[in-house]
């Protein structure tokens, strides 16, 4: 018991692309609530990235979708769901450009989606409500941070993309055509840990947790403070920060742990 209560000889490496759902976690960084925490946040191009580090062993945590997790455990069965961050109510979502202004329009036309993450879950949503199949469409695979610059570059006729390139594409005229609000309680961001690493460092990943919800009730109690503080890493402003939050449930330490309670009918995939 000793031995399994020791802290980390090396950081923890816990890896993430830009999502407004994690941003908490650097906000307790910032906060100081993880100074006593051998922690290293790692940001990451994209979701794909972090599942490609994950498997090679250069994290020890990730934040992913469930979908995405899902897909992790086919090959790493040793991994649990231990902080559910989100369910995205309107923040993941299919634009399209200037000239598409509905989904039936997407026909033979070209759409960037991040093929091996949530994206597809989304796209597949839309093209249903369409009427369409994925034999209707171009895909182009295109990682996060490649999004935006496919878009307005005019290589791709629609995108699959969510915050905070979402907000920045419909500032420049993108149509929404279909979002995370069509599918509730279907885009969940959640924390995953490599079972050995929670079983040797319990106190660690205690830790985590108690800051990020520290930090969460910062956010809650000092909204446009923790803003200000999070828009320079969103590249946006603070009052757009606002707005992206607007776009996701977090769910409490309550209800977090009323979720968790079951941790393998999270990984179901017939969930």
């Amino acid at each position: 018991m000793l031995t399994g209560c020791k802290p980390p000889e090396k950081p923890l490496r816990l890896g993430s692309n830009i999502w407004i759902g994690y941003e908490t976690l650097h906000l307790a960084q910032k906060q100081g609530y993880y100074d006593d925490l051998v922690l290293k946040l790692v940001q990451m191009p994209s979701a794909t990235d972090v599942m490609h580090a994950f498997r090679h062993h250069m994290l020890e945590l990730a934040a992913l979708t469930l979908d995405e997790a899902l897909s992790l455990k086919q090959t790493e069965d040793d991994i649990q769901i231990i902080l559910v961050f989100d369910f995205s109510q309107g923040a993941d979502i299919l634009l399209g450009q200037p000239e598409i202004k509905t989904l039936a329009q997407l026909k033979n036309k070209k759409v960037g989606v991040e093929n091996t993450a949530v994206g597809a879950i989304l796209l597949d949503s839309a093209l249903t409500e369409a009427q369409l199949t994925s034999a209707d469409i171009k895909i182009i695979p295109l990682t996060a941070n490649e999004h935006q610059q496919a878009f307005n570059t005019h290589q791709v006729d629609a995108v699959v993309t969510f915050e905070p390139i979402k907000t920045q594409l419909l500032a420049q005229g993108a149509n929404n055509l279909f979002d995370s609000r069509h599918i509730p309680n279907r885009i969940v961001d959640v924390l995953v840990v490599r079972k050995d690493i929670a079983n040797q460092y319990p106190e660690a990943i205690q830790k985590l947790l108690s800051g990020y919800f520290k930090a969460l009730d910062y956010l809650s109690a000092h909204p446009t403070q923790a803003a200000e503080k999070i828009a320079p890493r969103m590249h946006v402003s603070s009052d757009t920060v606002a707005k992206q939050y607007d776009g996701i449930k977090i769910p409490s330490r309550i209800e977090n742990i009323a979720l968790l309670r079951h941790d393998q009918a999270l990984l179901s995939p017939t969930r």
